[in-house]
């Protein structure tokens, strides 16, 4: 029976095998022997394909996963932004999508059903906006210097939280607050809210029929506890609800959040300027 091989060495080899694998279209056995031959990396077919499969490397294309893509494509579409694809972190050639979906015509028919893929599936399938070609600079000075502003407060209310003892770093690196003695629940808010949010631009995006007030008012007494609380998740969660906020709603929604937050955190976190400028200086970049 041949030995486990332990995950960092598995680590150490990654980039070759991504290499041959991926963008050299070797097949498995030609890695096996490559690695085995040159490297004197020994490892079996079922080990290979599990760290294959983990790191996002499988080049056959699962039916959930086009799914997936599909509808991330669609609501994309809607909203005329270029897109690229993931599956696990790699990137997906979307020819290889058209190519399925052309084997596979049944897979539209699902797509209009409404069909939808696992939930394991729908969190490894993901999409951003391509990142800048090297090179291309940002439009003007006033944007680099909102950036540079934003930045700046982000680092000043971080520093200024640990340094008045408000936050502490446990030896594992996870952030915690010396003001809640009840416990965090700020993460579990914060998914309430972007579900909140999901909801009412999937229905806005479909043209359905939704009392926006019933749906977001729950989610704008959830902001007000997650600001009360102070606590770590609240500078990187309000980041990713801003951000996505500013992909689906820039005009509309973004604006009454922004506003709402300007004029909450000088009230809940009367002793904290900071955390009020770094509201105030992301609503100064927005306009």
């Amino acid at each position: 029976m041949r030995k486990r091989v332990p995950m960092e060495v598995w680590e150490t080899k990654r980039p070759l095998i991504t290499r041959l694998y991926q963008e050299e279209k070797k097949s498995l056995r030609e890695v096996m022997e490559i690695m085995e031959r040159d490297h004197h990396f020994v490892a079996t077919v079922k080990m290979y394909k599990s760290r294959i499969w983990k790191w996002g490397l499988d080049k056959k294309l699962k039916g959930d996963e086009v799914l997936a893509i599909l509808i991330l494509k669609r609501d994309r579409d809607a909203l005329k932004r270029p897109t690229e694809f993931r599956i696990r972190g790699q990137l997906v050639d979307f020819e290889n999508i058209k190519r399925y979906v052309k084997r596979n015509p049944a897979l539209v028919a699902k797509l209009r059903a409404g069909h939808k893929p696992n939930v394991q599936t729908a969190r490894e399938v993901t999409c951003r906006t391509p990142s800048p070609a090297p090179g291309q600079v940002l439009n003007s000075s006033a944007d680099l210097y909102g950036v540079e502003k934003i930045l700046g407060l982000f680092r000043d209310y971080v520093d200024g939280s640990f340094s008045s003892g408000a936050w502490f770093c446990e030896y594992n690196v996870d952030c915690g607050s010396s003001l809640l003695n009840n416990g965090d629940r700020s993460n579990e808010l914060f998914e309430r809210v972007i579900a909140s949010f999901a909801l009412v631009n999937r229905c806005m995006m479909r043209g359905d029929q939704i009392d926006i007030n019933s749906v977001l008012g729950p989610s704008f007494e959830s902001l007000k506890e997650i600001v009360a609380a102070e606590s770590p998740d609240f500078v990187a969660r309000t980041v990713c609800l801003l951000w996505y906020l500013d992909r689906h709603h820039k005009h509309d929604l973004l604006r009454l959040v922004l506003d709402y937050l300007a004029g909450l955190m000088p009230i809940v976190l009367a002793t904290t300027w900071t955390a009020c400028s770094l509201v105030e200086g992301r609503r100064i970049v927005r306009e």
